[in-house]
């Protein structure tokens, strides 16, 4: 794609962010941002308007990096107009209540985690969670498992209890294999992290390809 268009809510910092980011991302190789079209979740229930002028746009592309009643707002006003573009989303976006999307329309997610992630761990984890829960595990039982496991780790590394030990030891991770993929912190509070790129069929996230940190 060479020409996207965006709709965000410029009142949260997460999607606002995540448009800014994009932005730059995609004009810094060579696309052309056609739209870029904002509302505020306090009064945005018709994005109609919106939607009209990034069809006027001829993007081939949208970026929707909201929370998911807008986000299912949206797609479904944009069907009624007949507006059937690829679609990105972020991991805001809850997949089993997407509404139906129109014929050959896709959608592709950044996702913290998918049930599918093609990682010995993450299979173990999955038969674990499913034979004592009797359901899939979502993203935040993956994410707190690792999260977990982190800190055990760091102790280790450690050999000690004492917070600031720990915390150093965390930072200075590299490369940790967890249920959610690559973790590094590299000296920072934020990890830099694997990220599964999927597509949504039948309300359920299929991973397409997984991005690891460099």
């Amino acid at each position: 794609a060479r020409r996207a268009a965006v709709l965000f809510d410029v009142s949260q910092p997460y999607s606002r962010d995540l448009a800014e980011r994009f932005r730059r991302a995609f004009t810094a190789r060579g696309g052309r941002i056609v739209a870029f079209e904002t509302y505020t979740a306090d009064r945005a229930a018709d994005f109609r308007p919106q939607l009209r002028r990034i069809r006027s746009a001829r993007p081939e592309v949208l970026l929707l990096p909201n929370f998911p009643d807008a986000v299912n707002r949206q797609l479904s006003q944009a069907e009624s107009m007949g507006l059937r573009l690829d679609v990105l989303g972020s991991d805001s976006w809850d997949p089993p209540s997407l509404p139906p999307l129109g014929r050959g329309q896709r959608v592709l997610v950044t996702s913290q985690w998918a049930p599918g992630y093609p990682t010995p761990a993450t299979r173990r984890f999955v038969e674990a969670y499913r034979a004592i829960h009797g359901r899939e595990p979502r993203s935040a039982a993956a994410m707190t498992y690792d999260a977990v496991r982190i800190l055990l780790a760091a102790i280790t590394l450690a050999q000690s209890l004492e917070p600031a030990r720990v915390r150093q030891a965390i930072a200075d991770m590299r490369n940790y294999e967890g249920t959610t993929g690559r973790i590094t912190f590299a000296g920072g509070n934020d990890p830099q992290r694997s990220v599964p790129v999927s597509t949504v069929r039948d309300g359920r996230l299929e991973i397409v390809r997984v991005i690891d940190p460099p």
